[in-house]
């Protein structure tokens, strides 16, 4: 079997090469965090949205965010409202490679990352 590649002057991503060999992430995992990271730093995903172009329900495309959570691709932060000081907000970062979260960060800095706002309306008790 041969690979057949295309000149890559436009229309394609560079990312790491390390979840597209993570043997924990399922194919559909590595797929999602692929089409993720192609699109831009500042996009605003939502489980429907992503749901929108693939075959998968937002049920399974819950789970399989749900499965690059717990691999350490993507991490959910709370942001506090300053006025209220309640949580107004959840912000996700995703990552190229898995990382371990060893430390307590603030409220409102999450750490580098390619940052995403998510509605927590899309997020149902035991999805995240």
């Amino acid at each position: 079997m041969g690979i057949f590649r295309v000149a890559k002057d436009t229309n394609y991503s560079i990312i790491h090469n390390t979840p597209l060999h993570d043997s924990n992430l399922s194919w559909r995992a590595r797929g999602l965090l692929a089409y993720m990271l192609s699109l831009p730093d500042d996009w605003t995903f939502h489980i429907s949205e992503l749901s929108e172009h693939t075959k998968d329900s937002e049920k399974i495309t819950a789970s399989i965010v749900k499965e690059l959570k717990e691999a350490g691709y993507l991490k959910r932060y709370p942001v506090q409202n300053s006025e209220t000081g309640k949580i107004s907000r959840w912000e996700t970062v995703v990552y190229e490679v898995p990382t371990i979260d060893t430390e307590n960060h603030p409220l409102e800095n999450p750490p580098s990352g390619k940052t995403i706002e998510w509605e927590t309306t899309q997020w149902k008790k035991g999805d995240y």
